[in-house]
């Protein structure tokens, strides 16, 4: 497309145009010089008049020179407005402002009109499930979009569209009407179990969800344990799975004692500062001597941070400095007199060498 084209006749008028203002300019350069000759023809005549005449009395006024022809401004005016119309209609009728051309209109002249080869014509794109044929130039449309070709839906995919690929619906999922377990869920491990799917003949796996733990009654793991002073320290407590006997969770605890039970702890510490007690030794020492009940006796001896194995080589220790014992009357001595157990009394016979 030619936009703002200029052809040989706008360059012919611009010429023209330009010589008649020359022209003008040539005048009235003319018409000047001849204004100037006429002044100096007139202004000479009187010179030789007066050299002819008698001198005139002073008195006598002179008379005016007269006056001097000036430019003529309508010739300048007139090439102008010659010059201007000469545009005008080189613009309006030699010059052309072409606008593209579309897919209905061919290019056309924006100032007068004229037309310049053809319309484009239409790109049609193919019409589409949704959209109908589209003009990808315009955006025009023609007829109806084709909509959707749906295939029927299967046990594994929605039904979709042949043309697009587009889905409605969900899939039908398989159809088995007997499971064969395969392998058993435990606690924290899948099972699965398999079929047949009575609408597309194949064989099916699928996990069985893991069953979960089943919490038992809470159970002491760790029991509390009192200071020769008395004060508790926590112990911990646990739950474990019935089923597979997995701790499933802890805690602490703690316990409030009874001012007989807070004694019998202080009392159960100060004998073993002063002597080497097995556990029931020291039970009877508070029952038998100190006045406490077997309960109070009891559970002072068991919140201690006491080890037995190790009572019993500080006592078998102790008797060995001024006895002699062979391994098994040091064993017997132990156990029969001090109430230690067998395991406790072999192992401080091990301890000293017998």
């Amino acid at each position: 497309m030619d936009d703002m084209k200029l052809d040989q006749d706008t360059m012919d008028a611009a010429k023209d145009a330009d010589a008649l203002v020359e022209d003008a300019e040539g005048a009235t350069e003319a018409d000047e010089a001849k204004d100037v000759t006429d002044g100096a023809d007139e202004k000479s005549a009187p010179a030789e008049a007066e050299k002819d005449a008698p001198a005139a009395d002073a008195s006598t006024p002179k008379e005016a020179a007269p006056a001097k022809k000036g430019v003529k401004p309508a010739v300048i005016v007139a090439a102008v407005v010659a010059v201007a119309a000469l545009a005008f209609c080189a613009y309006r009728f030699l010059y052309h402002d072409y606008a593209e051309a579309t897919c209905t209109e061919p290019a056309t002249c924006t100032i007068c009109g004229k037309t310049q080869g053809e319309a484009l014509g239409h790109d049609w794109q193919d019409a589409t499930c949704t959209e109908p044929q589209t003009c990808a130039r315009c955006g025009a449309t023609e007829g109806e979009a084709l909509g959707h070709d749906f295939s029927e839906a299967t046990c594994t995919e929605p039904a979709t569209c042949t043309r697009c690929g587009e889905t409605d619906g969900e899939a039908l999922g398989h159809d088995v009407a007997t499971w064969t377990t395969d392998a058993e869920p435990t606690c924290t491990e899948e099972g699965s179990e398999s079929g047949t799917c009575a609408r597309c003949g194949e064989t099916v796996t699928q996990a069985i969800a893991a069953t979960g733990h089943t919490p038992g009654e809470w159970e002491v793991a760790e029991d509390v344990t009192v200071t020769k002073y008395g004060t508790v320290e926590p112990g911990t407590k646990e739950q474990r799975c019935t089923v597979c006997g997995e701790v499933v969770a802890t805690e602490e605890y703690t316990v409030e004692l009874t001012v007989s039970q807070e004694n019998a702890c202080k009392s159960a510490a100060s004998l073993l500062e002063f002597w080497h007690y097995s556990r029931e030794g020291l039970i009877d020492q508070l029952v038998s001597y100190e006045g406490y009940s077997v309960d109070e006796a009891t559970f002072a001896v068991d919140h201690m941070d006491v080890d037995w194995k190790e009572q019993a080589l500080l006592y078998a220790q102790e008797i060995m400095e001024y006895s002699s014992y062979s391994r098994s009357g040091l064993i017997d001595d132990l156990t029969t007199y001090e109430k230690f157990t067998q395991e406790e009394a072999e192992y401080a016979a091990d301890q000293i060498g017998l």
